[in-house]
């Protein structure tokens, strides 16, 4: 079979990856038929690999499944589930079993079997004569991952780690061998010509200079990071740095890498972000005042500005009173008017590729197209480009759906939404998160069970629906976490990721809480929509509520409930 050697390596990922199985007892009713010459009609991309995900979902034969393969865009973990399921192929079946096998048997297997089977996380736990037999048997055909076994399975793995043979095997090896392994033997500090010997490989020097950061438990590590060389380290790095400063009570160790940080930054939030912290270890105000002079909106131009008794003076709630734009139909959120199918991924994908280039005349034609409320997120979206993001929109296009909420509730999904999607309702992530709310299928299925009611994926692309759903959502996750942040977290990177996280030690009690927890949050995406959900939500709150809360406020209420 062509695909064999193709994706054979890739078994793992689907196994590790895979968000989940169908899931059982769901009516399904697909309304939109999808068929090969549909799909063949679409541009390739992570939507049209959404729809050959849909399309196997109808038709799972191997020759099926085999097509799909080769006209996917990306090796996806869902297309490929299918093949493993259906590939009469015993190259993919060994390799299936292995995977499977507990590791008490697997290691009793040959050395091909523990090769694909066994990961070096799971070898941390054999060690001794049990992974020294282990290493015998897969010595021959594996030698990184031998290395890396010896590394594990050394007297002082600290030694033998930080004199592997390259950086390859250094980075696996720390990376691989998970928190509790690196905590026990990897927390000591570090030889100055080895840190310089691994910034060569930027990539994999980052991402361990963060894991080594944002771990709470190797301190001494961390003080391997007080002089560092920062010609080739980007601005996340050298920010890291400077954290891992404040971190240490080494406010001297910080401002050196705070100011490198500021001129390394090239996004304004970034810049803001390094004036807080000047200006939180100095007191020194000029910092203060070039923080709330920032024309970008995000949570420390507004503490400064908050500080300052200040205003927000370019961010735009009441679209159609502060432009004097006309809706075809402002009060109707069930009327659209416009010829623009807010339930087409491919559609809005056809707008973002045609505003690559955008000037007056698209803007025009976009303004004519977008004039109904339920397209007030695709129009905001391209008059924030248009305008190079110095005016930032903070729509409730769907007002109507919400109204019956809390306050509390409405400013929270609009919050979300706004971060999500920017309300496009036919938004689909590369993961497939869909809709206004970005809610993953697996996720999607199972909300359908708990409102009982049939299940019908593409509908997730109606907003109406899809915020239904994300409110089903967000009472479990309000129930469980007892502040906005902590929900964003969860809504983002999942709830289980935010328990492991305050379970680790962040959001307690101390001088720079809990803004130097927020810093030190170790999966980016989650830290970073965080901090603009947070906004978002004052934002949004203060617009919908009499009753006005500062910024001060909300961050005050933040701490850890599982720590004193």
């Amino acid at each position: 079979m062509f695909f064999k050697l193709k994706f054979l390596f890739l078994i793992c990922f689907v196994f590790l990856n895979l968000y989940g199985n169908e899931a059982n007892g769901t009516k399904k009713s697909e309304t939109q038929k999808i068929t090969k010459e549909w799909i063949k009609s679409k541009p390739k991309g992570h939507i049209r690999d959404f729809y050959l995900w849909r399309y196997l979902d109808h038709n799972s034969s191997e020759s099926e499944v085999i097509w799909a393969l080769s006209e996917a865009s990306n090796a996806n973990h869902k297309i490929f589930f299918k093949y493993t399921k259906k590939a009469k192929d015993d190259g993919t079946n060994f390799a299936l079993e292995c995977l499977n096998m507990p590791t008490n048997k697997l290691i009793e297997t040959d050395g091909s079997c523990i090769n694909i089977g066994l990961s070096i996380l799971e070898a941390t736990d054999l060690k001794g004569e049990k992974l020294a037999t282990v290493i015998e048997k897969i010595k021959q055909d594996n030698l990184k991952k031998t290395e890396k076994l010896q590394i594990i399975n050394s007297d002082i793995p600290f030694e033998s780690l930080i004199n592997s043979s390259s950086n390859e095997i250094f980075f696996g090896t720390f990376s691989e061998v998970g928190k509790n392994f690196r905590v026990q033997y990897f927390n000591a500090e570090l030889p100055k010509e080895l840190i310089v010997k691994l910034q060569n490989d930027k990539v994999k020097f980052k991402q361990f200079l963060k894991t080594t950061i944002t771990t709470p438990q190797i301190t001494t590590l961390q003080q391997s990071f007080f002089d560092v060389n920062t010609t080739k380290l980007d601005f996340d790095d050298v920010f890291f740095l400077a954290m891992n400063g404040v971190k240490h009570d080494r406010n001297d160790v910080a401002l050196k890498y705070l100011e490198v940080a500021f001129k390394k930054a090239y996004h304004k939030f970034d810049q803001d972000n390094v004036l807080f912290w000047q200006y939180r270890l100095t007191n020194d105000k000029r910092f203060l005042t070039s923080l709330a002079d920032s024309w970008d909106i995000n949570i420390y131009s507004v503490l400064a500005k908050d500080e300052l008794k200040l205003e927000i003076k370019n961010a735009v709630y009441d679209f159609n009173e502060t432009t004097g734009y006309k809706f075809a139909d402002a009060n109707n959120i069930d009327v659209n008017t416009t010829s623009f199918d807010t339930k087409d991924p491919f559609a809005w994908r056809a707008v973002v590729t045609d505003v690559k280039d955008l000037n007056s005349t698209k803007m025009e034609k976009y303004r004519s197209i977008f004039n109904t409320k339920e397209t007030l997120g695709h129009l905001t979206v391209l008059e924030e480009k248009y305008n190079k993001q110095k005016i930032s929109y903070f729509p409730n296009p769907f007002s109507e759906y919400i109204k019956d909420y809390s306050i509390h509730r409405q400013a929270l999904i609009n919050a979300l939404a706004r971060q999500e999607s920017r309300f496009v309702q036919a938004s689909l992530s590369s993961s497939y998160a869909m809709g206004v709310m970005q809610i993953m299928p697996f996720l999607s299925e199972i909300l359908a069970k708990e409102l009982n009611e049939p299940y019908d994926i593409l509908n997730q692309f109606d907003a109406k629906t899809n915020i239904r759903y994300a409110n089903q959502h967000l009472n479990y996750l309000e129930q469980k976490l007892p502040n906005v942040l902590f929900v964003s977290y969860a809504y983002n990177g999942g709830i289980g990721f935010t328990n492991r996280m305050l379970q680790s030690g962040l959001f307690k009690k101390g001088p720079h809480e809990p803004f130097l927890s927020m810093e030190l949050v170790n999966y980016d995406e989650s830290k970073k929509y965080g901090k603009k959900v947070l906004l978002n939500y004052l934002i949004y709150f203060n617009k919908l509520s009499s009753e006005k809360i500062t910024l001060s406020t909300l961050l005050e209420k933040i701490s850890s409930p599982y720590l004193d």
